[in-house]
């Protein structure tokens, strides 16, 4: 039986990934989001070895600084930086994330 606290949140998707050859693999995943409930994952687990994913959306940065540099990020996995003006080229920079 596999039982563990989900993140804080509304619940978004619960996931579990089969582990063959030490890799993950979407063929054979299992929709868990219907075993989520009172805050709790509570699923009873199949032979073999899983990843368990549970995604959750909430508000954890409001009223931080952490909510300005987040709503800066990319997209693309680059680093989450407020733009800044260039007073000398008269454009928005970022640093090279590269």
């Amino acid at each position: 039986m596999y039982k563990r606290q989900a993140p804080p949140g509304t619940l978004f998707r619960a996931v579990a990934l089969p582990i063959m050859d030490g890799r993950a693999f979407r063929e054979g995943a299992i929709d868990l989001s219907s075993f989520v409930k009172d805050g709790a994952l509570v699923w009873e687990t199949p032979p073999g070895a899983w990843h368990v994913f549970v995604v959750t959306e909430d508000s954890l940065y409001d009223g931080t600084h952490a909510a300005v540099s987040l709503a800066y990020g990319d997209g693309n996995g680059g680093n989450a930086v407020a733009p800044s003006h260039d007073s000398n080229s008269g454009s928005n920079s970022r640093p090279d994330t590269r």
